[in-house]
């Protein structure tokens, strides 16, 4: 039991030294304070960071809908903020569903595509996930639908709007009402910079995704250890 107290410990540790890794490189690796390059950069590229407003850099952007629609069983899934959490999006089986009518209804004029990212705009808001399956499901109105440019790649910009700079456009940006929440016409000019070198996106949205990956394998250990500690507290003590 002491040994798994400090594996437990050692995951913990780990993933919050992880977390603070990326916190600093979200700062040091986009540029500040109206500097056109970031501190930290990767070798080999050294053109300046252009800025833009985020609805310029759109080919899409939607928020989910706003109706309301009867639950059915085995349908379509139809999930809101709470759904997007660390970087994904978790649902099970206690999720609402609806009918493939409504579906098709909702989804009369616009469809959504891997590779579009979505952003928590109602209630808890700054949550980003990349859809990876598109099919089957679709969101409230709590949810924004972003689809990037040819010229920006999905990961890079998913990573750009983690940067507490972006993150503090979103805060200021909000309303005040009883469930705060940031119309589209306000996310749309919220300024964001890029390279326009793709395969510098690239190797900055790869580094953030396998930051993301060694956060979730420690928080994943952690609590699997926590479950064997819990059983052998049951099992090893009559």
């Amino acid at each position: 039991l002491e040994s798994l107290d400090h594996l437990i410990t050692l995951h913990r540790r780990k993933c919050e030294e992880t977390k603070k890794l990326k916190k600093y490189m979200l700062q040091k690796m986009f540029p500040q304070n109206g500097s056109k390059v970031p501190e930290i950069r990767f070798k080999g590229f050294t053109d300046d960071w252009e800025q833009r407003k985020l609805g310029e850099s759109l080919s899409f952007l939607k928020d989910g809908t706003h109706g309301t629609h009867a639950d059915a069983d085995g349908g379509p899934l139809l999930l809101s903020a709470k759904n997007i959490k660390d970087g994904t999006i978790k649902w099970d089986e206690t999720d609402r569903r609806i009918s493939q009518e409504e579906f098709e209804k909702i989804h009369a004029n616009f469809s959504l595509k891997t590779g579009d990212i979505l952003l928590t705009i109602v209630g808890s808001i700054g949550e980003i996930a990349i859809l990876k399956e598109s099919e089957g499901l679709t969101f409230q109105r709590s949810v924004a639908f972003l689809r990037p440019k040819e010229d920006i790649l999905s990961e890079f910009l998913c990573t750009e709007i983690q940067t507490p700079i972006f993150q503090k456009e979103l805060e200021s940006r909000k309303s005040t009402s009883a469930q705060p929440g940031i119309y589209l016409g306000d996310l749309a000019e919220i300024p964001v910079k890029y390279t326009i070198s793709l395969d510098e996106q690239n190797k900055i949205g790869e580094y953030f995704l396998k930051l993301d990956h060694l956060i979730t394998l420690h928080q994943n250990k952690c609590e699997e250890l926590k479950k064997i500690k819990k059983y052998m507290l049951q099992n090893m003590f009559v």
